[in-house]
């Protein structure tokens, strides 16, 4: 079991971000068992060192926004990770046109902007109540 506290914040290069206009939602809860890694993973944005070879694929995912419930129109692939000191997300965000993605600059953040994004949420108690998020977005944070 994985201790909150000992959780990093996965690293998903911006180019990975090629689209998405929804969250996890999903109307029936799906189980995706992560793999421990016997190393960690190189955190480069691409997912081809041996720590995410043959990792269970979550996919399948339906949109948040703007139209809940219905089926994703682009494909995305996650996988998941672990060792004794992180937890690790894989993710490829697909896109058949990666120059239209919305990707409005803001301060960071900032949730409101126009821009696509991809969330993780971690609910440790599995309460539904006490999820912790983490994002990352097409926009390119500004101080």
């Amino acid at each position: 079991m994985i201790n909150i506290r000992h959780i990093k914040f996965l690293s998903i290069s911006l180019a990975l971000m090629l689209s998405c206009n929804f969250t996890f939602a999903q109307v029936k809860p799906r189980q995706l068992d992560a793999n421990r890694a016997g190393t960690a993973p190189k955190i480069n944005g691409v997912l081809d060192d041996a720590a995410w070879e043959n990792v269970p694929v979550a996919n399948n995912f339906i949109q948040y926004e703007p139209e809940n419930g219905s089926p994703s129109k682009f494909k995305t692939e996650v996988k998941i990770i672990y060792n004794d000191i992180a937890l690790y997300i894989g993710a490829m965000l697909y896109d058949d046109h990666p120059d239209s993605i919305p990707h409005e600059l803001g301060l960071r953040d900032d949730n409101n902007l126009n821009a696509d994004y991809f969330t993780f949420y971690v609910d440790p108690f599995n309460d539904g109540q006490h999820a912790f998020a983490f994002s990352v977005s097409s926009s390119i944070s500004v101080h």
